[in-house]
């Protein structure tokens, strides 16, 4: 007999676990909604303009039920902000006084997990240098932390940010027929939402991931995905804002993906089809792409001198909400 699907709400102020999860009471932890979804499928409703600090993880349940999450412009933020300090001066760049563990270890195309003003900052490899450069983050010995800051900015006017588990994604999915609507993901240690495994049926709309150590979205395995109307910006891996690699199978429509410190939109292997996107302003041109089928169907670059009159009016609406989304930051 198929089990009834449920319908579940979440509040992070208001909620309670020991509460039913429903609209008058609400539970408040991602945890706890999950588990009460479970295999019977059902609808998460994320309380409007919240804000959690806990991951969303969908992991091992059968995903021949349906799930839909309504995030009603929700945010998953797993960022610190540690701008406070205590810092220490150190000759060219200040030392954290409190520990903190390991972040990466010698692979350079891994960030830091940590951001200064908003911009994901890369580890300091002596394999690639005798010092750390500004912008950089150096670990030392008994897990002690060393930045030295861009050029041009105070301590004072620096706003730190740590995703203290480099390890936790946003949003993790393992399995299918999910839709996830309406949400912010921002300072994932690892991706915003990383999709594992071999899913059909996964899909993202309206969402933005941003800030994220790794990627913004990354699909593995054999996932067949489709994401619409989202930006992905910010972002710190050096593969793109979003890698989709494996056998995995996407389509990105109307979607936006700025200001990442790799490509717009790294594809190695499987099928992928970019429609009526915007790049712009990543660290890697986003031609660079290994995919067994690549389809574009539009893809427009942005560059400091086109004028935005010149853009079709939805990718204009992406970019002026990638830069109201960065200042609000």
């Amino acid at each position: 007999m198929t089990q009834a699907q449920v319908t579940v709400y979440v509040d992070p102020v208001k909620g309670n676990d020991t509460y039913d999860g429903q609209q008058a009471s609400p539970v408040k932890t991602f945890k706890q909604a999950v588990k009460m979804i479970s295999d019977s499928g059902g609808t998460m409703h994320l309380a409007l303009n919240s804000i959690f600090a806990e991951p969303m993880q969908w992991l091992g349940h059968d995903d021949t039920a349906p799930v839909t999450v309504m995030g009603n412009a929700a945010t998953i933020d797993l960022g610190t902000d540690i701008s406070a300090g205590p810092w220490i001066p150190d000759g060219d760049g200040y030392i954290y006084a409190k520990p903190v563990p390991r972040h990466v270890g010698n692979a350079p195309w891994q960030m830091a997990n940590v951001y200064i003003n908003n911009q994901p900052i890369t580890a300091y490899d002596p394999r690639f240098g005798k010092a750390p450069k500004p912008g950089q983050l150096q670990h030392l010995p008994e897990d002690r932390l060393r930045i030295v800051l861009p050029q041009g900015l105070s301590i004072s006017d620096a706003k730190i940010i740590l995703n203290p588990d480099y390890k936790t994604s946003c949003v993790a999915i393992r399995r299918g027929n999910i839709t996830i609507r309406d949400l912010n993901v921002r300072h994932g240690g690892n991706d915003g939402f990383n999709i594992h495994g071999q899913n059909d049926n996964v899909e993202l709309r309206n969402v933005t991931a941003m800030f994220c150590g790794d990627e913004g979205i990354s699909a593995h395995g054999q996932t067949r995905m489709n994401v619409y109307d989202s930006i992905i910006a910010f972002n710190g891996s050096q593969a793109g804002g979003v890698a989709d690699v494996n056998q995995s199978s996407t389509t990105y429509t109307r979607c936006a993906s700025l200001y990442n410190r790799g490509h717009a939109f790294y594809f190695d292997k499987g099928e992928h089809v970019l429609t009526d996107c915007l790049v712009g302003f990543n660290a890697i041109p986003w031609k660079r792409m290994k995919a067994d089928r690549f389809t574009n169907n539009n893809v427009i670059e942005m560059t400091d001198d086109k004028p935005l009159e010149n853009l079709p009016w939805q990718m204009e609406q992406l970019y002026k909400q990638c830069q109201a989304l960065r200042q609000a930051e």
